[in-house]
């Protein structure tokens, strides 16, 4: 039941083919990696929570805002977020509660080698309540690298 709720929100949000190629069981709230037929890159999503589906696409303007306003920018005029995301795990929070923990490399140009990356959370409570999104910071672009990547096309 859960992974038809999953295929039925992701089919909802993209008009293009696309599969599931990773569900991982957590608790209250999963994670599942996906593909995407005719995008350049998967992606990853939140999933059986409250809300029942959260891309990790929705901070995409929060994050490039937090870029725009950071020292990195002012070192670096040209930055901008590559759409290389990577998923850095869960973690099990007091109480029961899940932290899902992503980062989105950073560089002069999609094919430009990254020297950063901005890391971000998604928190959830005990039930599944999505009750926070947050921006960490900055990070190195090798710590980010070792985390999952959705599947390139």
């Amino acid at each position: 039941m859960a992974a038809q709720r999953v295929t039925a929100a992701i089919a909802g949000s993209y008009p293009y083919p696309y599969w599931v190629s990773k569900f991982m069981k957590y608790g209250p709230v999963d994670l599942v990696v996906f593909a995407c037929g005719q995008c350049r890159a998967g992606g990853f999503a939140m999933a059986n929570g409250s809300p029942s589906f959260v891309k990790e696409s929705i901070l995409v303007d929060r994050l490039e805002k937090y870029l725009g306003q950071s020292s990195l920018h002012a070192q670096h005029p040209r930055a901008l977020l590559q759409r290389n995301v990577t998923y850095l795990g869960m973690e099990r929070r007091p109480g029961g509660a899940e932290r899902f923990l992503f980062a989105n490399l950073v560089g002069d140009c999609e094919a430009c080698a990254p020297y950063a990356a901005i890391k971000y959370t998604f928190e959830f409570d005990r039930k599944g309540e999505m009750i926070q999104q947050n921006i960490l910071g900055t990070i190195s672009p090798k710590v980010a690298e070792k985390g999952v990547y959705p599947p390139a096309n």
